[in-house]
């Protein structure tokens, strides 16, 4: 089968959630499909990709084409909110380049399938329309209309924040029509959880919806025991650690929050206590934040996470918006760290509190949560045996591929031996 994939960056290197996500769906599909990738990715792109490191890319797919990430200013992004009656997703990945070069390859390639990763690259889908048009594979990373209604409300509550929670309230309800008619439009919109699938099918109740988490590679990601020195009573300095992308709307807000109302109460109770916040493009506000708070210390862009993963006693979770699965939060169970978590950083995952993570939504609860872990180890062992295994059994991405194998069949019409068929107006799950 001929598989077109599209996809707002280029996935690699895995040091992002959806480079990660991309990266293993494109690899289930390469052992079974021929695949061409057509990707942005900012600041680093050539168009073909011969001077680009592109990884394992190289060997897996047919094609790799990388196009520059379109740099859209402020002034851009409010005339198309002033002008524009779409959210502003639907802006925000258009490259003409991309464009030509899509329509190229339909002109002369019988593709069966081409996904489409994430709302930024529904654009293209227009493309894709007349003659024998592939079935379209809508990958929804996110609920995204969830995302920003939860943005706003959360912003509602800082007077300071009240620009940002006006644009928000803009965009859900742009997203909220949006989103509805793409997962209309699409042959099957891929949610990474039964909550996302919920939320989408409010907006869409006759979409076609398989639920297909992220997941977390479990060889690279290997389980330790958790010792004295990753943070046992006996350890003078534990470690807190937090991941992710720093500019990242719901990990900056997540952060900052930790910082203003949970870490003082943590450093007055354990004073030598550190957190590290690791990941690139962090926040100005993150870093004046670690300047004003001894042990809170911010990175930046690192080769490999799976180090800090190592020394970390807890691994900490102070979601306060935002949408899907963190694969984040699905690394650290599977290298045995301990999770202390708000239940909207655990969402979509199959975690039971007081079993596989401790919950706290305020920051007395979170602190004494973290506390708790770092005075009794033995809890913390088995919390983080039980996530390992809950992670084996659910989000390994060896256990997840073989769901999306199912649905490209399905839409070939080899499950069915009918082309036209399709998965109907049921949610699939895994």
């Amino acid at each position: 089968m001929k598989v077109l994939y599209l996809a707002p960056q280029l996935p690699w290197p895995l040091d992002q959630g959806a480079r990660i996500r991309n990266y293993y769906l494109l690899r289930a599909l390469a052992a079974e499909h021929s695949v061409d990738l057509l990707c942005l990715d900012g600041g680093r792109a050539t168009t073909p990709a011969t001077d680009l490191d592109i990884g394992p890319l190289v060997e897996l797919c047919r094609r790799v084409e990388v196009f520059p990430a379109p740099a859209r200013r402020r002034a851009a992004r409010l005339r198309t909110l002033v002008r524009s009656p779409l959210p502003d997703l639907a802006h925000r990945a258009w490259q003409p380049a991309l464009a030509r070069r899509l329509r190229d390859l339909l002109a002369g390639e019988p593709y069966d399938v081409a996904q489409l990763s994430s709302l930024e690259m529904i654009p293209y889908r227009r493309l894709l329309a007349g003659g024998r048009r592939p079935r379209v594979v809508f990958d929804d990373l996110n609920a995204e209309y969830q995302l920003q209604r939860r943005a706003c409300l959360t912003d509602l509550g800082q007077p300071r924040r009240w620009h940002a929670a006006l644009y928000s309230a803009v965009q859900w309800r742009r997203l909220r029509a949006y989103e509805g008619r793409v997962c209309r439009e699409a042959d099957t919109v891929i949610a990474v959880s039964d909550t996302d699938a919920a939320h989408l099918r409010r907006l869409a109740p006759a979409a076609r919806l398989l639920v297909l988490p992220n997941g977390v590679d479990t060889t690279a990601f290997a389980y330790r025991e958790p010792t004295a020195e990753s943070g046992g009573p006996s350890d003078a300095a534990p470690t807190l650690l937090f991941t992710g992308t720093m500019d990242y709307r719901p990990n900056v807000d997540a952060m900052l929050w930790f910082a203003e109302a949970i870490w003082p109460r943590l450093r007055a109770a354990r004073p030598g206590l550190r957190c590290l916040i690791v990941g690139k493009a962090p926040d100005a506000r993150l870093l004046a934040a670690a300047r004003r708070q001894a042990g809170l210390e911010v990175t930046g862009a690192v080769p490999d996470v799976r180090p800090y993963l190592a020394r970390a006693a807890v691994y900490v979770v102070p979601m306060r918006m935002g949408s899907g699965v963190r694969l984040k939060v699905l690394e650290a169970m599977a290298a045995g760290v301990p999770v202390v978590s708000t239940r909207m950083g655990l969402e979509g995952v199959a975690a039971v509190p007081g079993e596989h993570a401790l919950l706290a939504d305020t920051p007395p609860a979170f602190a004494a949560a973290v506390l708790r872990l770092l005075a009794d180890p033995a809890l913390a062992a088995r919390l983080a045996a039980r996530a390992r295994g809950l992670v084996e059994e659910r989000y390994a991405w060896t256990c997840l591929a073989p769901t999306l194998l199912t649905l490209y069949e399905t839409l070939a019409g080899r499950a069915t031996g009918d082309h036209g068929s399709s998965i109907g107006s049921s949610t699939w799950t895994v």
